[in-house]
């Protein structure tokens, strides 16, 4: 299957993946806070963000793709070889440190953490344990990930995440009841990412000739990959200061309730993002070979950001609009009265992320062209300046404080900084990117209104039929309006010829 075929079925089995995603995160949470204390719930919420700081490959996992795709089109056999044993000792260094960072945080986190109970330490350490086991697995199974992204094996990979989707929350479940834990979930995680690992290394044994040569030291090659790989790494330090921090800059100096409550705010926000976000990632090998053709044949590349922006807008504004209408309802039927707030903690960084979600692909066009270096040293200073002002902001407004100085950073870097940098360095149409964009504001605005009209007459009914009848009529009334309105003659026909094929079908 060619990869065109293999981007477009695996775009849907994405997009099919995070809507049980994101239903299953509406029955999960309540489930959660069922099974959990609120203690145990603030502990399972301080630790997911070192869940997701000791997943951080270094960028590796990315940089394997792009090299690995960029030496395919080559048809460089040793070169890829060579990659391969490289990333192997690159990786067992990663891991080295990440268990080493693991003691470190388990032996000190009584003195770091004093606004935690002892209770709520011990739980804490022994998760820290399963996150650190957890982190080798996801690590190891990262380079066979790698291998099948480049190889645009799309559809075993989205395959593989929506069953894991599904899967995580049964055995989740199962665990949590039987002990009330929040390291039960963590449990699950590790269970899930041992699953992972041996699909993907059985995918990439029985398919792929994949040779891990280590007599040969490729110097070139290493100063490549590793050249590469640290400015993605300082990407996703870059990501873990503007979203996992808050909470541990709220569980030092506000305490376990704020920490659950922006916690229950990121869910959202995470949700979110993901979805918003499910695609952009597809494109980077298509694009390294690409651009390695002819690295000056920016038309195909910028009709395809447009398109794929517009895309992504039109996901994105719907979320966003979707949750400022009902989002308050949801939240006081799903975590209950405790939880309002995290409304407004949720729809404040949302609102920044508009701009940043919708060109994500812009960022993959950065990695296929090897110029990835400006946009991270500029966001981690940005989010250096970021932790800065959230410290100061936590002690006077608490979880409020930090997630506006969030969205302020967020919006001034990506959508003001980085814009100036796409269109004068990259060369991507950013002028068109915005045309289309606010040829969309009005349409948005009008499905808004509805909205509001729509959910203010069923106000006096609050329960989850009315709300999901109520979101239902609203998608209705977005894909109705941005259909005649947000849409050209030629995207149109499309859509006519799209939806003429699947009736057919």
């Amino acid at each position: 299957m060619n990869s065109k075929k293999q981007i477009l079925l695996g775009t849907v089995i994405s997009y099919i993946q995070g809507i049980l995603s994101a239903l299953i995160g509406i029955i999960f949470i309540p489930i959660l806070l069922n099974c959990l204390s609120d203690s145990e719930y603030a502990v399972y919420q301080f630790m997911s963000s070192f869940y997701s700081i000791f997943l951080i490959d270094c960028g590796l996992t990315a940089t394997i793709t792009r090299t690995y795709a960029k030496y395919e089109a080559l048809d460089d056999k040793s070169k890829r070889d060579n990659i391969m044993s490289m990333s192997c000792v690159i990786y067992s260094v990663i891991i080295f440190f990440i268990l080493l960072l693991c003691i470190i945080i388990y032996f000190t986190m009584d003195g770091v953490f004093p606004s935690f109970s002892s209770d709520e330490i011990a739980s804490s350490r022994k998760i820290l344990v399963v996150i650190g086991i957890n982190s080798v697995i996801v690590i190891i199974s990262n380079l066979c990930l790698a291998v099948i992204q480049a190889k645009e094996k799309f559809i075993y990979i989205k395959t593989v995440l929506l069953a894991r989707t599904v899967i995580l929350p049964l055995v989740a479940v199962v665990l949590l009841t039987q002990s009330g834990k929040a390291i039960s979930y963590y449990t699950a995680q590790l269970i899930l990412s041992v699953l992972v690992l041996v699909l993907y290394l059985l995918y990439c044994l029985k398919n792929f000739s994949v040779r891990i040569n280590f007599k040969c030291f490729d110097t070139d090659l290493l100063k490549e990959i590793c050249g590469f790989a640290v400015f993605l790494f300082l990407n996703q330090i870059v990501d873990e200061f503007y979203w996992r921090t808050d909470s541990l800059i709220l569980g030092a100096v506000s305490g376990s309730f704020y920490v659950a409550l922006n916690g229950t705010a990121s869910i959202i926000v995470t949700q979110y993002r993901s979805f918003s976000s499910l695609i952009h990632g597809m494109f980077l090998p298509h694009l390294t070979k690409q651009l390695l053709k002819d690295s000056n044949d920016m038309e195909q590349v910028n009709f395809l950001f447009r398109k794929i922006s517009k895309i992504q807008y039109f996901i994105v504004a719907l979320i966003f609009t979707g949750f400022m209408i009902f989002g308050k309802s949801f939240i006081a039927l799903w975590a209950g009265d405790v939880y309002k707030d995290a409304y407004i903690l949720a729809l404040i960084p949302m609102a920044a992320l508009i701009i940043p979600l919708t060109q994500n692909f812009a960022i993959s066009v950065l990695r296929a062209v090897d110029r990835q270096k400006f946009r991270t040293v500029f966001l981690l200073a940005s989010a250096v300046l970021n932790f800065s002002v959230s410290i100061p902001a936590a002690i006077k407004w608490n979880a409020l404080g930090v997630n506006w100085v969030t969205a302020i950073f967020l919006l001034f870097g990506n959508a003001v900084v980085m814009n100036i940098y796409y269109h004068k360095v990259i060369h991507l149409d950013i002028k068109g990117y915005w045309h289309d964009l606010l040829k969309l504001f009005i349409p948005t605005l009008i499905c808004v209104a509805a909205g509001f009209l729509l959910h203010s007459a069923a106000s006096f009914n609050v329960s989850w039929r009315s709300l999901f009848v109520q979101i239902a009529a609203y998608m209705f009334i977005y894909i109705l309006i941005m259909f005649l309105f947000g849409t050209d003659k030629i995207e149109k026909q499309e859509l006519r010829k799209l939806l003429n094929r699947v009736t057919k079908r």
